[in-house]
């Protein structure tokens, strides 16, 4: 397969999204090409830049120059694809400055054959899209401990990610993972809030598992009991905050202070950064 074209010189402009014909002509529901497209586009999904819990996310350059990121979802049971179009038709009407745009998605069956011990045996697969907005600068996780990240850009990345948050809940979506690795970072280092809202579509295999990767973001009420609320998206924003403001990730080191103990570590921080 031929290499991408070369990055665009302008910024990111307006798409071609959503997508409202599936081109690929399959069964399945789609607001923009499905997987084959997509396959294409990622260089048979080679340029993988990130992946999380619902699925991997990939580099695609469309035909018309421009890039944007693709996850693909891993294969999942008891996945409602009816709440899955539902929401991803919510989310994609967000538009603010401070959250990644959600672009497009499709969903398509897909038989696929495979030889077991001399036995032939088919299924059928369902592979599951979701469009973004490429933000080349990667996630907030890469760069808190960095020194060079001085007081003013670490005031904007908090301010950015607040106003990002507030927009999300007046538009009642909850975030429910809001962690470093889920805020992206563009070339002039603002934030931008992604894979918001999407957890709510699928149930963890191992909740105990998906839980302890979020624990020191987590508020106890949704860690104990479940129970996902905007309340426990601002328990993630002052834990995210703490990180941001002392330039560490380290949960002994600012997860067990107290008040007081905390702000005089964010001062000593604040005057080294």
């Amino acid at each position: 397969m031929s290499s991408p074209p070369s990055e665009p010189l302008s910024s990111f402009g307006t798409p071609n999204f959503p997508f409202q014909v599936n081109s690929q002509g399959t069964s399945g529901e789609s607001r923009m090409p499905g997987y084959n497209f997509f396959r294409q586009a990622t260089c048979d999904f080679s340029q993988l830049i990130g992946k999380g819990q619902l699925g991997k996310v990939y580099k695609a350059h469309l035909p018309t120059g421009e890039v944007v990121a693709v996850k693909l979802l891993y294969q999942m049971t008891g996945f409602d694809d009816k709440r899955f179009s539902n929401n991803c038709t919510q989310l994609m009407s967000t538009n603010h400055k401070n959250i990644v745009r959600l672009l497009g998605y499709s969903y398509e069956e897909h038989e696929e054959s495979h030889v077991h011990y001399g036995t032939a045996i088919c299924g059928v697969y369902i592979r599951r899209l979701i469009g973004f907005e490429y933000v080349p600068g990667g996630n907030l996780s890469n760069f808190i401990s960095d020194q060079r990240l001085g007081w003013s850009i670490r005031f904007k990345i908090i301010k950015g990610v607040c106003e990002g948050l507030q927009y999300l809940h007046e538009a009642g979506i909850v975030h429910s993972n809001l962690t470093p690795g889920n805020i992206l970072l563009d070339g002039e280092k603002i934030p931008k809030i992604t894979d918001f809202g999407l957890s709510r579509m699928f149930k963890p295999v191992n909740k105990r598992a998906t839980m302890s990767k979020t624990i020191s973001y987590g508020w106890w009420g949704m860690i104990r009991e479940g129970v996902v609320s905007k309340r426990s998206d601002i328990f993630s924003l002052g834990a995210l905050i703490k990180v941001i403001l002392t330039g560490s990730t380290e949960e002994s080191d600012i997860n067990c202070m107290d008040g007081p103990e905390c702000v005089e570590h964010v001062r000593i921080s604040s005057l080294l950064i």
